[in-house]
């Protein structure tokens, strides 16, 4: 390839990656983002980027509130980061940041020890959480394993079903039970974008003690909170919400939890180069 050419990169995952890989080989590179931010052209608009903009001109004071509750500088450094790259699309303030999904839901910086644990693994996919909960919580109680695609929760039970104390729940999280009338082939299926054949909340599911709650659940999270209210009051787990899918997640889901239990501490990480996997920890402060 000539090295005169433009090449258009379109990785949301690992942009910096692919940037600094075109830049060392001498290419001349564009993101897609820059094109969509910048072109005229109709373009598709990339995934969890496209509201947040506006959303943050109407909702600034919502915003600013959520930075107030973070409880250290590395929080508020992160949320500032992120805002300005969701809304100008500009990579540079993505520099820093890595594909660390090792530390994802297990930041040693902000989780304490917990022995024996019992942890509900909302939007547990293939068991890919499953593998890290394992390896940073050996003495596990319980694991719950709650996902409502079939394909990915038989791919889960195929490789941790022979494993004591982990519950595989095929089924969605939200507010309340809900059965929806969709064809079960939709659920056996690797996408991502599906929607749930029967929806539970973790206060119906569950009725024992919880220590620790993950959620990535797809845009569903602030459902889910609601549906966990009595869980939260009653036992007060370390909570783990992506809050990358939807922008008034970023103030929605704190406004959420603290209604039901304000004795948390906040704290905001970030665990790749691009748009995903932003988590909000919600730490008991007498854990």
């Amino acid at each position: 390839m000539q090295k005169d050419a433009l090449i258009l990169s379109t990785s949301s995952g690992s942009p910096l990656e692919v940037k600094n890989g075109l830049d060392k080989m001498g290419f001349k590179n564009i993101n897609y983002l820059a094109l969509c931010k910048y072109s005229d052209l109709e373009l598709a608009s990339p995934d969890f980027i496209d509201d947040f903009k506006d959303d943050f001109i109407n909702n600034k004071l919502e915003y600013e509130n959520t930075y107030n509750l973070l409880a250290d500088d590395k929080s508020k450094e992160i949320f500032e980061k992120i805002i300005n790259f969701k809304i100008s699309y500009d990579l540079t303030f993505m520099q820093g940041f890595t594909n660390d999904h090792g530390s994802q839901y297990f930041d040693k910086e902000i989780i304490p020890k917990i022995k024996n644990i019992r942890f509900v693994d909302g939007g547990g996919y293939v068991g890919d959480t499953l593998k890290e909960i394992i390896k940073n919580y050996p003495d596990f109680e319980k694991i719950y394993c709650v996902e409502p695609n079939t394909l990915h929760i038989n791919i889960a039970k195929r490789d941790f079903g022979d494993i004591d104390n982990i519950e595989f729940i095929n089924c969605g999280l939200g507010s309340e039970k809900i059965v929806n009338q969709i064809k079960e082939e939709k659920q056996n299926n690797c996408a991502h974008d599906y929607q749930a054949t029967n929806i539970n909340s973790i206060d119906n599911l569950i009725s024992q003690k919880v220590d620790y709650i993950k959620l990535d659940i797809e845009g569903a999270e602030q459902d889910t909170i609601i549906g966990a209210k009595n869980t939260i009051k009653k036992y007060k787990p370390i909570l783990a919400i992506c809050i990358y899918h939807k922008a008034q997640d970023w103030y929605k889901v704190p406004q959420l939890v603290l209604d039901i239990e304000s004795d948390y501490d906040i704290y905001l990480r970030h665990y790749m180069e691009g748009i995903y996997e932003t988590v909000m920890y919600f730490i008991p402060k007498f854990k």
